[in-house]
């Protein structure tokens, strides 16, 4: 099995491709977005705005307690969380090829469980499982997560502190979102309001003959025991894009990151050739004008010239004549474009 180590560096590049290919130490150089664009559009088409499935019943007397149920389904399917869960869900689907929602409680007020998606980046999983199937020994994901969360939580232990700063990792998706520019509250690291990095370890074993779950918190990386429970299901829902037999199944990076890279050089090269054209180029006849200063700008300038007889004045600077033919690179783009669609099928969804 390929280390799940490695994945997790080539989500993180994934990540960078997402946001563009453009370097930020060359402010004049283009950035190709077609990794964005692809992933973007995938969203777009997959959006729905009403429940997949609905209740049905062939019991004769039903009706009205089907009809009560789906009433409750819609109105839970439309609130404004389960709006956000499905955006995110779809997000790490397509980015990352796998999406991991998480039940993590239970919200008294408003008598339902809550859900999380899991930042695939922060995902632990059993290498030899099949998430597809549904058939893995155990399973994993790091929170990052405040003090006042912990309080809350009833999880809060003294042996963290602030000095830990191993485990005060900001959250990957918050990183990110940072990084183009989002201003992202409740994040800052304070001594009176911390954040930490808090894994969650799920895991079947055997209890008085019976199979169950254990789930274990941990911190400070996994040797501070914080809390445990034991459960009769996993609490997990795994989507995938496209699924491959591999942890994270076939993602949009994966088909596009070479196109967009190979776009962006292309694109940057035609700048480069365009700008050339608009500069100029001489030769110098240097026994004519053996000072190249000489050919720097001047107000009523006088320029000494030494022909030879019959020579013309002419010849000691002559414009070099460039490579005009046209551009044919937009074609390779045509191509690439294609490529991306065929593999894709976007334009197919589309249409």
């Amino acid at each position: 099995m390929y280390a799940f180590a490695n994945v997790k560096e080539e989500l993180s590049a994934d990540f960078g491709l997402y946001r563009s290919t453009k370097k930020k130490s060359k402010k004049e150089a283009i950035g190709d977005w077609t990794v964005f664009s692809t992933h973007s559009a995938l969203m777009g088409l997959s959006y729905s705005n009403r429940p997949e499935s609905t209740f049905a019943s062939t019991s004769i007397g039903q009706t009205s307690a089907i009809e009560n149920l789906n009433n409750a389904y819609k109105t839970d399917f439309n609130t404004d969380d389960m709006e956000v869960l499905a955006y995110w869900e779809d997000f790490y689907k397509y980015l990352t090829g796998v999406c991991m929602t998480a039940r993590t409680g239970w919200d008294g007020d408003d008598k339902k469980s809550t859900f999380e998606v899991v930042d695939t980046r922060n995902w632990i999983p059993d290498p030899d499982g099949d998430y597809v199937l549904g058939k893995y020994a155990h399973n994993g994901f790091y929170r990052y997560m405040h003090k006042h969360d912990l309080v809350r939580d009833g999880i809060w232990d003294s042996d963290l502190n602030a000095s830990d700063k191993g485990d005060i990792i900001l959250d990957p998706k918050k990183q990110d979102q940072q990084q183009q520019g989002i201003n992202v509250q409740d994040t800052t690291d304070t001594d009176a309001d911390p954040l930490y990095r808090i894994y969650y370890h799920f895991a079947y074993y055997t209890k008085d003959g019976a199979t169950v779950i254990g789930m274990t918190i941990s911190a400070n990386s996994n040797t501070l025991f914080l809390a445990s429970s034991v459960m009769e299901n996993m609490p997990f829902a795994f989507k995938y894009w496209n699924p491959d037999g591999t942890l994270t199944g076939t993602r949009v990076p994966q088909i596009t990151g070479d196109i967009q890279r190979v776009k962006a050089e292309i694109a940057n090269l035609r700048l480069d050739k365009s700008k050339a054209e608009l500069y100029p180029m001489y030769l110098r006849n240097s026994r004519m004008i053996p000072n190249k200063s000489d050919l720097e700008f001047g107000l009523n300038k006088v320029i000494d010239t030494n022909p030879l007889e019959g020579e013309s004045p002419a010849n000691a600077l002559v414009a070099l004549q460039k490579d005009f033919r046209v551009d044919q690179s937009f074609i390779i783009d045509q191509n690439l474009d294609r490529q991306v669609n065929a593999t894709t099928n976007v334009n197919k969804i589309v249409q």
